[in-house]
């Protein structure tokens, strides 16, 4: 995430999503783009991975390119 704008906008469409109960930001880094999130979601992550991939938000798109038990690693790319 390279910004903190599109960070907020991230956190405030996965809020949106069925299951989701909680979102919270841990920590950001602009330089690498960095962004780890504490979700709160009600399943396991195969699902939520298949909620989030190929997601648009604005004009980026959210793919999952790795998960791991309580671990999910996204890229969001234009």
């Amino acid at each position: 995430i390279q910004s903190y704008s599109l960070s907020h906008t991230l956190i405030a469409f996965m809020q949106t999503l069925p299951d989701i109960t909680s979102v919270k930001k841990d920590a950001w880094n602009k330089k690498t783009g960095l962004l780890i999130l504490d979700v709160r979601f009600a399943g396991d992550n195969d699902k939520l991975a298949t909620l989030l991939d190929g997601q648009r938000i604005k004009q980026y798109i959210v793919s999952v390119v790795d998960t791991a038990p309580n671990r999910l690693e996204m890229e969001i790319t234009k």
